[in-house]
């Protein structure tokens, strides 16, 4: 419902309208309505001007790109670290994170890395994904030698000391609390765990992991890792390539390798855990997230990535696709339905989401499934083929016209093990593939035993919708969750009856 300030401003302006002689009077003939019969086809994909990436090594093995472009006023930095979440062991998840958020907190030559950094007019991002980590800088053009010696000093002299240990810990403490509370958070990360199970890709962070790890673990992990040989610098904006390499080579050609091998993320495999079907109460949610999890072409599976990429697109890329149209535009059970995807050495993943009122959680579950499963049961009409691959391009091309959207692809690229890849390749990959190719990958990759669904939510307002979806299915109470149990449920909670909502109590 529309505030009463907006609408007397409206009704005011109509007013105006009228007696400036801007309405139609009285006997003035209705204009014609102008309302297409069905919506217009979408117009052919337009290139953007092209390109290119300039990429070579350093002396001590550090890869180096750089994508000048002339008239940007900025500068993005970005040093990409053999630091994923991948590489954690087993009973210490966290700990490449750790070890970053601790390295960001370092000091240099100038004071705190976070106080150096806003001195330049410069803002800093850490990030660990699965594969990697990165440092990322956005300064001004004429700042850029600044900002390469600032993140060169921060490899060049790694500091972890104890007491930033304990505050890195605090906060990801903090952060970990916030995500129980909140309801889509909460699910992202229950549905990796249930798809990926016991594997690397399945582990999480937790209160217990993170009081695991000592200061020793962030040595001996930064020994073997923060090395050039596994890292890469990338630059995107205004500046002269020429001059830069030479700085380059005596800035962080300095860098040596640690005393230890470092080490690549290994192939994972899905081990997902005992129950297809997860419900878990949080009553304070004023929403039900839904969750679906399937499986996705991994990065080995080469000539499956463009169908995989163009499917993904097809399916869950944007307001008009399939699950927006289906549990939004047609029904209005949510804001919005979108799905992602990751692709791992030895497979990947599909997870789709959407968040709606709580009764309406098992008829949403049961709509983003029956999506998923019908793009391998029925070719896509070449019209929605032909938008959809023209939508995926298009978001594609705005994020490389822009230095930190081009940043982040050239890193996601390198963490995958891929060559450089600009809009027109990607373009040319994806016209290839056509509605026969997209619906066999979706019939080998996305079948009903493959599935696996998380609600978190009210329960006690769900309805029996969620019992008939799922017998089965495992139910849990928000507070005893224990993500590292492969019941996800504490040790002391097992057995305990009461928990509400349909299925009893797991």
């Amino acid at each position: 419902m529309s505030s009463p300030g907006p609408m007397r401003a409206r009704r005011r302006l109509l007013l105006g309208a009228a007696s400036a002689g801007l309405w139609p009077h009285a006997g003035a003939q209705p204009l014609p309505e102008q309302v297409p019969e069905q919506a217009p086809a979408p117009g052919p994909w337009v290139p953007a001007l092209p390109w290119s990436v300039q990429g070579w090594r350093l002396s001590n093995g550090l890869r180096v790109l750089m994508a000048p472009r002339p008239g940007w006023p900025l500068v993005s930095l970005q040093l990409q670290l053999g630091l994923g979440s991948l590489l954690d062991p087993p009973t210490k998840a966290g700990l490449a994170q750790l070890l970053l958020d601790v390295l960001s907190r370092g000091r240099t030559a100038g004071g705190e890395l976070a106080w150096a950094a806003e001195s330049l007019g410069a803002s800093l991002e850490a990030q660990t994904q699965s594969l990697g980590a990165s440092l990322s800088l956005s300064l001004a053009a004429p700042r850029l030698h600044e900002g390469l010696a600032l993140l060169a000093e921060l490899v060049l002299r790694p500091q972890l000391p104890a007491a930033g240990l304990e505050a890195a810990r605090q906060q990801m403490l903090e952060r970990l609390r916030e995500a129980q509370a909140d309801p889509a958070a909460l699910a992202q990360a229950l549905g990796r765990r249930l798809f990926w199970g016991d594997s690397a890709a399945g582990r999480l962070a937790t209160p217990a992991s993170l009081g695991r790890i000592r200061r020793e673990d962030l040595l001996a992990l930064q020994r073997s890792q923060l090395s050039p040989q596994l890292s890469s610098l990338i630059i995107c904006g205004d500046f002269e390539p020429g001059p830069l390499r030479a700085l380059l080579e005596r800035q962080w050609g300095r860098w040596q390798p640690g005393p230890q091998p470092g080490q690549l993320p290994t192939p994972v495999q899905a081990r997902p855990l005992g129950s297809r079907s997860l419900w878990v109460h949080l009553p304070e949610a004023g929403q039900s997230v839904v969750q679906l999890l399937a499986p996705h072409a991994g990065l080995e599976a080469a000539a499956d990535l463009p169908v995989a990429q163009l499917a993904q697109a097809v399916l869950g890329q944007g307001y008009s696709s399939r699950l927006g149209l289906e549990v939004r535009i047609k029904r209005g059970l949510s804001y919005g339905a979108s799905s992602q995807v990751e692709s791992l050495p030895g497979g990947g993943w599909l997870s789709a989401q959407a968040q709606t009122r709580h009764e309406g959680a098992a008829e949403v579950a049961g709509l983003m499934a029956a999506q998923i499963l019908g793009l391998g049961q029925q070719a896509v009409p070449a019209e929605e083929l032909a938008a959809r691959r023209s939508s995926w391009l298009g978001e594609q091309q705005r994020r490389m016209e822009s230095r930190v959207g081009l940043a982040a692809a050239l890193g996601e690229q390198i963490q995958q093990g891929l060559a450089p890849e600009s809009p027109q390749r990607l373009a040319a990959r994806l016209q290839a593939v056509d509605a026969q190719a997209l619906q066999a990958y979706a019939a080998r990759y996305w079948r009903p035993e493959g599935l696996r669904r998380v609600v978190v939510g009210d329960l006690n307002l769900a309805g029996a919708g969620l019992r008939a979806l799922d017998p089965g299915a495992w139910v849990l109470a928000a507070r005893d969750l224990d993500l590292e149990s492969p019941l996800l449920r504490h040790r002391s909670r097992r057995g305990a009856g009461g928990t509400p909502g349909p299925g009893g109590s797991g």
